[in-house]
């Protein structure tokens, strides 16, 4: 019974830690603007994403920061889509939480091993944006933000 009570003690102090490790929205990244643009980053951090479970994307893969890259405000036109792209010699994920606290992730849907993430429909409010790996290892990184109509705007920058 008391090796019970000390294994469940052990597991309550550890769990919050655990938790505290995962990525942070309420922490706050680079701040930047929310349109067209390109942001160089260290991509990669000491958080395995496979200990975290976030809403609406469950356990997923890779390593990031606690605290986002970048910050932003965005607040869509009618009609408007974004899309945030990764372009690096490594294998990058991308983490997105958006202004009606969404999470997205994604893997390889940019060129190669890149990521991209496209919101036809996007919400109003702070979008904070983790560019990880998916090795643990960390890399620098570009990251696109594209803003334009929805029915034209899609994944996949042109490196030429």
């Amino acid at each position: 019974m008391l090796k019970k009570l000390i294994f469940a003690a052990v597991i309550a102090f550890a769990a919050p830690a655990a938790a505290e490790a995962c990525p942070d929205y309420d922490r706050w990244g680079r701040d930047i603007p929310g349109d067209n643009g390109a942001y160089g980053v260290v991509a990669g951090g000491s958080e395995d994403l496979s200990y975290c479970y976030l809403p609406d994307v469950g356990y997923t893969y890779g390593f990031v920061e606690t605290a986002p890259d970048f910050t932003m405000w965005f607040e869509p036109f009618d009609h408007e889509a974004v899309v945030f792209e990764t372009v690096a010699t490594c294998d990058t994920i991308l983490l997105v939480n958006t202004g009606n606290a969404n999470y997205f992730f994604d893997d390889d849907d940019g060129q190669g091993t890149n990521a991209a993430i496209s919101l036809r429909y996007p919400s109003t409010g702070w979008y904070d944006i983790w560019v990880g790996t998916y090795a643990p290892e960390n890399c620098h990184a570009d990251l696109y933000i594209s803003v334009g109509p929805r029915n034209y705007l899609v994944a996949q920058i042109d490196l030429n």
